[in-house]
């Protein structure tokens, strides 16, 4: 707890703050109409601040969980399930624990838009409103990843499906509609989607 009794800054997310935007010189561009764009800043800031971080010497889940919040920083982002759980899949694709990740990646969105013009002040609220909405899903036991899943690959076996490539494509399966809602997280409905319950 710091002194003002607000909490520490977490590092992964006082890294990304610092360098987030890093890449913008590099991919700046301006088009037919004199307007100046920034197209793959995210991607490119991702990769330019892993090797800093990793010159720097610093722990790999730091580094993994800075830049994931890097190169996401900027993706668009609805208050609706599909859009936050797609969200949090990605971030969890690479080993990250996704639902505190997905807090930290809406605190920078919060600290980017208030960094803006007052016009963009009012992103806050949505911001915060998408935070609710990913806390619900979370403590609802909706899935973002095969790991937050209510159904294995065992389960898959014992109703007939043979070990192989196919349990996985069932699976991601399962999860997609999961996400996109339309199924519940519980292993008799997926197993019913998937036409084997």
């Amino acid at each position: 707890m710091a002194e003002d009794g607000s909490s520490p800054c977490p590092p992964s997310l006082a890294w990304a703050a610092l360098l987030h935007d890093i890449a913008k010189p590099a991919t700046f561009t301006v088009d037919e109409e004199g307007r100046g764009h920034f197209f793959g800043h995210p991607e490119r800031g991702a990769e330019l601040s892993r090797k800093i971080m990793r010159r720097l010497a610093l722990p790999e889940a730091l580094v993994r969980d800075a830049c994931l919040l890097i190169r996401y920083h900027d993706r668009p982002l609805r208050d609706e399930p599909a859009s936050l759980l797609g969200q949090m899949r990605l971030l969890s694709g690479c080993g990250a624990d996704a639902a505190p990740l997905m807090d930290l990646l809406l605190d920078l969105k919060r600290a980017d838009a208030l960094g803006k013009a007052p016009g963009c002040f009012s992103y806050v609220d949505e911001i915060e409103r998408m935070r609710a909405t990913a806390h619900a899903l979370i403590a609802s036991g909706a899935a973002w990843s095969l790991k937050t899943l209510a159904l294995s690959g065992a389960d898959l076996i014992q109703a007939g499906i043979a070990p192989g490539s196919e349990i996985g494509l069932l699976l991601n399966k399962a999860l997609d509609a999961q996400i996109a809602g339309g199924v519940e997280n519980e292993r008799g409905a997926l197993l019913t989607h998937l036409g084997l319950g």
